[in-house]
């Protein structure tokens, strides 16, 4: 009987130690992750307010060069003082990238000189270089868009990646700095162009103004049939009227149901217009 209540007791104890040993190590986890949250939340509020003194910074500079109250010079040298980091060089370009998408003539230039004799560029040429593919894309992004030529071989080999949103913003920005007849080469064919490319294909296209070539009927033989779509899709846009019988009598190679589907409905389109025309 004594053995049985010996053990008994020990049993209890064991339980007794076990339960408190158990709500000790949940009160210091909720402790710890209690701390680990007041952490997070006090760097991320560190970085709002930093980047709001970068912004007012960047915003100071940006629009004294726009608006000529200081020279180029002078806003490069302002942009040499202070000290900046990763985060202060990203906002720049973000910035910069926003500006050149909303003024014309002098001010776009200006921007795009401020972006090449400051170390900005040089910033997007490293994320371009970078094994990351998201950063990749953002060197590819603000160098196209800011109109940095002298990229224009290593976004090309960015064609050949193995990640094909890095080949798509590589096509991206090849046709926006080259124009479209960067798609008669054959680092193309094997690049599929979602709609979502072609309409950013588009949208920069009209945005910069780019000329076109005599002849893109060349295009809607292509054996990349999303390319013979982006071509359709090119001549419709713009309205090039030149090359509508051929729009018209192409696509009889194309095998995907959508690629066909999409292409039935531009050349309605331009039936329609053109029966209109003639009315």
């Amino acid at each position: 009987m004594y053995i049985y209540f010996y053990k008994a007791l020990k049993n209890t104890d064991l339980t007794l130690l076990f339960l408190i040993t158990g709500i000790i190590l949940f009160a210091l986890t909720g402790i710890l992750f209690l701390c680990a949250t007041l952490i997070k939340r006090k760097r991320k509020l560190i970085k709002q307010k930093k980047k709001q003194v970068y912004i007012e910074q960047i915003e100071a500079m940006l629009f004294a060069l726009i608006f000529e109250q200081l020279t180029i010079k002078e806003v490069i040298a302002q942009y040499w003082a202070i000290p900046k980091d990763n985060l202060f060089k990203k906002l720049m370009i973000r910035s910069v990238v926003s500006l050149h998408q909303n003024y014309t003539g002098n001010q776009k230039l200006i921007l795009e000189q401020f972006y090449t004799k400051s170390d900005l560029s040089e910033y997007s040429l490293l994320k371009l270089r970078s094994i990351w593919w998201k950063h990749k894309v953002e060197g590819i992004r603000d160098l196209s868009a800011l109109n940095v030529t002298d990229a224009i071989p290593e976004i090309r080999d960015a064609l050949g990646h193995n990640n094909e949103l890095v080949k798509k913003e590589a096509l991206i920005g090849l046709i926006s700095l080259e124009g479209i007849t960067l798609m008669n080469q054959s680092e193309i064919d094997q690049i599929d162009i979602d709609d979502w490319s072609q309409s950013c294909i588009i949208f920069n296209m009209k945005r910069k103004q780019q000329t076109f070539p005599e002849d893109i009927t060349y295009l809607l033989k292509s054996r990349n049939e999303s390319l013979v779509l982006l071509a359709a899709r090119i001549i419709d846009f713009f309205q090039l009227y030149t090359f509508y019988p051929a729009l018209l009598q192409s696509g009889m190679q194309l095998t995907t149901v959508k690629h066909q589907q999409d292409l039935a409905r531009i050349k309605e389109r331009i039936k329609t217009f053109i029966s209109n025309e003639y009315d």
